[in-house]
């Protein structure tokens, strides 16, 4: 039991074994701790996690509309990671599908991770049978690249979160420039009408997320009307009391805000096969595609095998939150 208590809570063995010797506690040596992860521990954790992944499995394969999500994350920050762990969830169930653990050395460099770490998690669902419809992921170039050369017949779709981020940071940048404090209580509000753009417009209709965008500019100067051909007016009502809080924007005066939104923006944002690909998840959005499961730095004695079983025991109750909450 302690062992296994160990490694599903994921403290390295070494310092509860310190801090059990510095307290005076009797427990069991880090060679019968070995032994009990190696013959019980990890065993059953990947039978578990098997067992659970076949029938979910089962039940994608005969599923004609496969909407998976993809994103990768590794143990460290920087290009010094040693481990990538790449997570697929099915955005229908917002259950995991499948997870791969890559390591720096298979790969040429820690930045190629989390694109090999895709490949194999294609190629393993591929020989389960399911066939993709729709993949999110983030705006990896080396994963970019490789749908369009290597999955062309898959609807590759960007997850809007990120480029959310990317808009985010670009605006605070701005608001710290001379003369452009007053960006800074309207980074919030931009930001929110990309995510509006997208989930406002069930239909996918490229031209008119192109046109709600740009409206932006011509909301926070208190222009209201006479945008585009597609999109001329805000759908707003009489702005009162508190929702007029802000102050509006000068017209011509803050340069690098309109540069923002309306020029750095237009390979980004106004093109209108990229504002195509923008994917907002019914279910809600608050954070990156959030299923995404760190790899821990453990010991090199324990290094592959423990950072797998980790990655599927975190796995395991994302999948069950998943289902108490539609139940």
């Amino acid at each position: 039991m302690f062992s296994a208590a160990l490694i599903l809570s994921g403290p390295s063995i070494q310092k509860v074994l310190r801090l059990f010797s510095h307290i005076g506690i009797s427990t069991i040596a880090r060679q019968t701790f070995s032994k009990h992860q190696r013959l019980h521990v990890l065993p059953s954790i990947i039978q578990l996690w098997e067992k659970e992944r076949n029938s979910r499995l089962e039940a994608l394969a005969a599923d004609e509309e496969v909407v998976l999500g993809g994103d990768g994350r590794a143990d460290s920050p920087g290009h010094s990671a040693k481990y990538g762990a790449y997570t697929m969830m099915n955005l229908k169930t917002c259950k995991i599908v499948d997870v791969q653990l890559v390591q720096s050395n298979e790969v040429t460099s820690s930045s190629a991770m989390e694109k090999e770490g895709l490949v194999r998690s294609i190629a393993s669902l591929r020989e389960s049978g399911v066939s993709i419809n729709t993949l999110v992921t983030d705006r990896h170039s080396q994963i970019r690249k490789w749908m369009k050369d290597k999955l062309a017949d898959v609807h590759h779709k960007y997850d809007i979160w990120h480029i959310s981020k990317s808009l985010n940071k670009k605006l605070k940048a701005a608001a710290n420039l001379s003369n452009c404090a007053s960006i800074k209580p309207w980074i919030q509000s931009i930001t929110n009408h990309l995510y509006w753009c997208a989930i406002s417009t069930p239909d996918g209709n490229a031209e008119l997320k192109v046109a709600k965008w740009k409206s932006i500019a011509s909301h926070i100067q208190n222009i209201h009307s006479g945008h585009d051909d597609l999109f001329p007016n805000c759908l707003h009502g009489p702005l009162v009391g508190r929702e007029r809080k802000k102050k509006w924007m000068v017209p011509g005066k803050y340069l690098q805000l309109y540069i923002i939104i309306t020029k750095a923006y237009t390979v980004l944002l106004f093109t209108v096969t990229l504002f195509d690909q923008f994917y907002f998840r019914k279910q809600g959005h608050s954070g990156p595609l959030a299923y995404n499961i760190k790899p821990q730095a453990v010991p090199r004695c324990e290094n592959y095998e423990r950072n797998i079983s980790n990655i599927k025991i975190r796995s395991i109750p994302l999948n069950i939150e998943s289902f108490r909450s539609k139940n």
